[in-house]
Order: structure tokens, then C-alpha cells, then sequence
């Protein structure tokens, strides 16, 4: 027998504007236990070309990512990955990583993960928050690098089920630039602002986001339960009542058609109140 659950409504903080019906996902980044070990002599060269194959199809991702932004004319979107492929050209990610493993003859992801977290307390040590937030742009490559050093499988949001409400502790401006609007609903997390490059390219995808959501309060949701994600006013409803539904299933509906009128008359020219194109 199934179980009725009553409704359940929490607020969160409004990033993206917008209205989503679907079902929750929940993406975990986890950060597991790098392995240390001594290479062989023998072998170091080895270990750098093993490194830099993953830069190389780290940047690969961001290249192609890059393409799929500017074809959707997500401009402000691709200029971020345009400056992720650019930092992957900082001798943090090239000569510093080879010249420290032919120096202490440690795997790759040893000696990666190592500077990355020198880098993080340097950032951490900065008196401007715009800067320290700008340490999540390195975070956010090296995860794909070390994805590829590990052979991990990433969960891309390129390849969920239709209807998904995300849910993830935060996320990063690729994660959101690998979000297919057609499957992605909308987007919640616990960590984020309005300034998070992430934040940029949700808004300029249209998806709806809503973050500072305590996760601790939905550790128990079921994953086939009904979510409604209320992009406007940071409204979060889980398990809704028919008329709460129904009332969001109508509100959905006519901010579409108001999204479809919009989308027609922007390609409409500029005109003065008399009828003089605006060129």
C-alpha cells in the first residue's frame, strides 16, 4: 500500500526565475581518498604523458561544451569556459605538475591533488570574497582532470531522465553548461549565489535555480515523489496536494505561452512610437 505523505514546502533562495514540475535527482560530488605511491624511474615518463592525456581531454570537454554554448548563443556562458580553457594554459596545470613528479616521483593524482589544495589556501587567504569564489573556476577543472586520471565515471546532466529536478550540494559552471533544458528542470542547491559562474549559465539557459536549501530536511524524500521548484520565489514543495498542482501545473502553462510570445517578438525590429526602424 502506498504511503500518503503529506505536503512538505521549503524555502531557498531565488538565483533563476521560472516554475518546474518533475522529480528529484540527487547528484553527490565526492571527493574519495587519492592514492599515494612512489613511481619507478623506469616509469615517470610514462606517468607525465598519462597526465597530460588528461589535461588534453579535459580540454577537449571544455572545447566542445564551448561549441554547444555558442551555437545555443549562451555568449556570457561560453566566455567562462573560454576563460577555464585559458587557465588550463597556467604552468599550474603544465610545467608545475610534470616538473613535481619528476621531483618526488609521485603518481599523478598525488602530486595534482597536492598543488590544487596549496592553490585553495591561497585563495582562502584572500581578503576579497570575489576572488576566493574564483577558486571554485580551478576546482571545477581539476575535477574533470582527476576524473579522467581516475577514470571515474562523471555523471553528466548532458544524460538525465526527462523531468529532473537536480538537487546537488553545489555545482559548477560546466555542470550547468552540460545541462540538456530538455531533461533538466530545474536546478536546487545547498552552496551558491547570484555571482557563481554556475548561477550565470543556468540563468542564460533558462533553467530555473534556487539555492541555500538545508539539505539535511530532504535526506528522506523519495525518489518518485513530486517535486515543484518555484524558481520565482524560491519556494521548494515536495509532495504536493492535487490543488497546489493543479495551481502550479496552470501557473507553468501561461508563463510558457508568455515565454512564447516574448520568443516571437525578439526577432521583431526596434521601433519608434511613429514607425522609424531603430537601426
Amino acid at each position: 500500500m502506498k504511503v500518503k505523505h503529506s505536503e512538505i514546502r521549503l524555502k531557498g533562495a531565488s538565483i533563476c526565475r521560472g516554475v518546474a514540475i518533475g522529480k528529484p535527482l540527487f547528484l553527490t560530488l565526492t571527493d574519495d581518498h587519492v592514492p599515494e605511491f612512489t613511481i619507478p624511474v623506469r616509469d615517470i615518463d610514462d606517468e607525465i604523458s598519462r597526465y597530460i592525456h588528461a589535461v588534453a581531454s579535459s580540454k577537449e570537454d571544455l572545447q566542445r561544451l564551448l561549441l554547444k554554448l555558442k551555437e545555443e548563443r549562451i555568449l556570457e556562458g561560453a566566455a567562462i569556459l573560454d576563460a577555464h580553457l585559458q587557465m588550463m594554459q597556467d604552468p599550474l596545470f603544465t610545467t608545475q605538475v610534470e616538473q613535481e613528479i619528476r621531483n618526488t616521483r609521485k603518481n599523478a593524482e598525488f602530486v595534482f591533488h597536492s598543488l590544487i589544495n596549496q592553490c585553495q589556501k591561497k585563495f582562502q587567504s584572500l581578503p576579497d570574497p570575489f576572488f576566493r569564489e574564483r577558486f571554485k573556476d580551478i576546482q571545477d577543472i581539476s575535477r574533470r582532470v582527476m576524473g579522467y586520471l581516475r577514470k571515474s565515471v562523471r555523471i553528466s546532466l548532458a544524460d538525465l531522465p526527462p523531468n529532473s529536478i537536480v538537487f546537488s550540494l553545489e555545482l559548477s559552471a560546466t555542470d550547468a553548461a552540460e545541462a540538456d533544458v530538455a531533461c533538466v528542470k530545474a536546478i536546487v542547491t545547498e552552496i551558491g549565489g547570484m555571482t557563481s559562474h554556475a548561477a550565470i549559465v543556468a540563468k542564460a539557459k533558462g533553467i530555473p535555480y534556487v539555492t541555500d536549501v538545508a539539505f539535511q530536511k530532504i535526506m528522506n524524500i523519495d525518489d518518485d515523489c513530486i517535486v515543484i521548484v518555484d524558481g520565482r520565489t524560491g519556494d521548494l514543495i515536495f509532495y504536493p496536494e492535487k490543488e497546489t498542482l493543479d495551481a502550479y501545473v496552470a501557473l507553468q502553462k501561461e508563463l510558457e505561452s508568455q515565454e512564447g510570445v516574448l520568443l516571437k517578438s525578439r526577432e521583431l525590429f526596434s521601433e519608434t512610437l511613429d514607425g522609424y526602424q531603430v537601426r
